[in-house]
């Protein structure tokens, strides 16, 4: 699946916030730290998804406004993740006192654009009030930006802004889903290997990382692998060694 200009703003999620969150810190992020960066990506999969709108494209406009969180406007104090009221007037721009409101100030906004006035479920309506409560909207832009497309000459005069935006999209579904891990977290706690399906080469890989929870990564490719990973646990301690054995017996009976 690949996104194009043509895609709609009012859409299910296309991508997972893992795969969003990796893509914003794997590059320069400004005064962010990374667990900053993640909260800030995880804000727009709640916010987006609580009004239907697609929180890839959201996160996708963020990028490209900001310069991947680079930009003056988006450092505190400001916070602006979407060049919104920066007119390039000295001092013109909206400062936001948390990501919180900034997320929902953006995605209210795109909201603004995609829904004509007259439409939207309840919570849409509410969450475009609060956002044009921070900067009205002209009225000939409700609804004038439906799709990624109609956001060049609306949001943005630059011709190629849907573009941009598309192919910032597509390099985030580019990057592999699954937990998030943080580089200050014990890369692994605890690791089971076993088979969840009725055919016997699929193996199931569970990793129990950092944050307690159990991750779930089935690969048909597992279960060869498997034998190379137990090699390297001859080079770990003979408690980790224990602990692996006690967790799954099948350990014993891989190749």
């Amino acid at each position: 699946m690949s996104v194009t200009t043509s895609a709609r703003l009012v859409a299910p999620p296309r991508a997972d916030v893992t795969q969003a969150q990796r893509y914003v810190t794997s590059k320069a992020h400004g005064t962010y730290s990374d667990d900053e960066v993640r909260q800030i990506v995880e804000l727009y999969f709640e916010t987006g998804k609580s009004v239907g709108l697609d929180p890839l494209l959201a996160v996708s406009q963020m990028v490209l406004e900001t310069g991947n969180l680079t930009s003056f406007w988006s450092q505190p104090p400001r916070r602006n993740p979407a060049g919104i009221g920066v007119t390039g007037e000295p001092g013109a721009g909206i400062s936001f006192p948390s990501w919180t409101a900034a997320v929902r100030a953006h995605v209210g906004r795109l909201l603004a654009y995609a829904i004509a006035q007259s439409r939207g479920t309840n919570e849409q309506v509410l969450l475009i009030k609060e956002a044009l409560s921070w900067r009205p909207l002209p009225s000939q832009l409700r609804g004038a930006a439906p799709s990624v497309k109609d956001l060049a000459r609306t949001w943005a005069a630059d011709p190629a802004y849907a573009p941009k935006i598309s192919r910032i999209a597509n390099e985030i579904l580019a990057m592999a889903p699954g937990p998030g891990m943080k580089e200050e977290d014990d890369f692994v706690d605890v690791v089971t290997f076993g088979v969840q399906s009725a055919d016997p080469t699929i193996a199931g890989m569970w990793l129990l990382a950092g944050d307690g929870k159990a991750h779930h990564v089935p690969t048909p490719e597992d279960l060869a692998a498997l034998g190379n990973v137990v090699k390297h646990l001859g080079d770990m301690s003979e408690e980790f060694l224990r602990r692996f054995e006690r967790i799954h017996p099948a350990l014993e009976n891989l190749p």
